[in-house]
């Protein structure tokens, strides 16, 4: 089985040709020089997934022309899942894109594949769309509503005037993700009081948590059946800021451009946003002081995609979906400690995110706040109902 530095050295003039008159659309067009670089190892598995970019110039009408393209190699891991109803299902997105799904989406808008081939020993490698974001120094607040609006377009739209595909490769979450997420094995390590005495752990958390981690748990049950309420609809599953990108039309309306499109199912109305605040701070994208701002906009900005869309349902259980989301969220404490307590994680979190594993623990721990205080929250609107 080739690995992705072979299958990127054997890109020649003859396979590249296609791509690029594709992306010119003209098909008289010529390959001058071209090269390409590794921009990303995906999930961690340098001999498995790959991306790279490729840029170049081609002639036209006698004129040089610059192209640039987004090389995506996934090879099946001897880990990886042939079930399609399973998150690992390993080609779920090509599938997606062959089906012709993405070509026609409401609201958000697909990366474009130019090609897709399937070579031998289970690897598929995309030609895809390279996308650059507008906003070179990261989205200001409302660029977050934006994309949560054109979601909300996304979602109303298979609700109201769309059918539902019932492919069996779509992902299917109806009562959302999370719910487990590594708590149940962390268990004994949370409920240990010597977890909670190690210095770098107070560091991070200074304000007890342990009890309030209990709580959540021993309330997942009612927080998974208030999304199981709502109705379902069409779902990017990993809608975060490093997969979404924003990009003007020559009207100067703005697009919400998506990539990585491997979680692609059918889930609760609501879903794609809590990825979209959760993600988003994780990620430190925005500013944890920003937080509430941040999910005031992008709940307003779903709600309102929503009603474009045509939808006319109760608000309230959107929000009430949302934030029972947020609360199952199980597992970003457990996944700290790790961090904190594991010196072969820390090494590899520090050198996958490019910045310091004090910094990563402090914000997944900010996070985890955010996350218990949604849960106080979703407790007393479940009450309240």
């Amino acid at each position: 089985m080739p690995s992705v530095d072979e299958i990127a050295s054997s890109v020649d003039d003859h396979a590249l040709t296609p791509v690029v008159r594709s992306i010119l659309g003209d098909d008289r067009a010529r390959l001058g020089e071209w090269k390409y670089a590794q921009l990303a190892v995906v999930s961690g598995l340098p001999d498995y997934r790959g991306i790279l970019r490729f840029k170049g110039s081609a002639e036209v009408g006698g004129h040089s022309r610059p192209w640039s393209a987004i090389l995506k190699v996934v090879r099946r891991h001897p880990t990886a899942t042939d079930n399609p109803a399973h998150p690992g299902f390993w080609n779920r997105e090509a599938l997606a894109f062959r089906s012709g799904l993405l070509s026609d989406l409401p609201g958000l808008t697909a990366v474009r594949c130019y090609d897709i081939t399937e070579t031998k020993g289970s690897t598929f490698v995309f030609w895809l769309e390279d996308l650059v974001d507008e906003y070179e120094n990261g989205w200001p607040l409302e660029r977050y509503g934006l994309a949560a609006r054109h979601l909300g377009q996304m979602g109303g739209a298979y609700l109201e005037k769309r059918t539902l595909p019932d492919q069996d490769w779509l992902l299917r979450r109806p009562g959302g993700a999370g719910g487990g997420g590594g708590w149940a094995a962390a268990g004994a390590l949370i409920s240990d009081e010597r977890t909670w005495q190690h210095p770098d752990v107070k560091r991070a958390y200074p304000e007890p948590i342990a009890e309030r981690l209990k709580q959540q748990w021993a309330d997942r049950r009612a927080f998974q059946n208030a999304i199981a309420r709502l109705p379902t609809t069409l779902c990017h599953n990993d809608s975060h800021t490093e997969n979404l990108f924003s990009r003007s039309r020559e009207d100067g309306t703005q697009e919400t451009v998506a990539i990585d499109w491997e979680l692609v199912g059918i889930g609760p109305l609501s879903g794609d946003i809590t990825y979209l605040v959760i993600a988003t701070l994780r990620r430190m994208a925005v500013d944890m002081k920003d937080a509430d701002a941040l999910e005031d906009a992008v709940l307003d900005g779903y709600v309102a995609g929503l009603r474009d869309a045509g939808w006319s349902g109760d608000e309230r259980a959107v929000r009430l979906g949302f934030t029972a989301a947020v609360a199952l969220r199980l597992g970003l404490v457990p996944q700290t400690l790790d961090l904190i307590l594991n010196e072969q994680r820390r090494e590899q979190v520090e050198r996958s995110w490019h910045r310091p594993v004090e910094e990563v623990i402090k914000r997944w721990a900010q996070v985890a706040y955010f996350v218990l205080d949604r849960a106080d929250r979703a407790r007393q609107m479940l009450a309240a109902r």
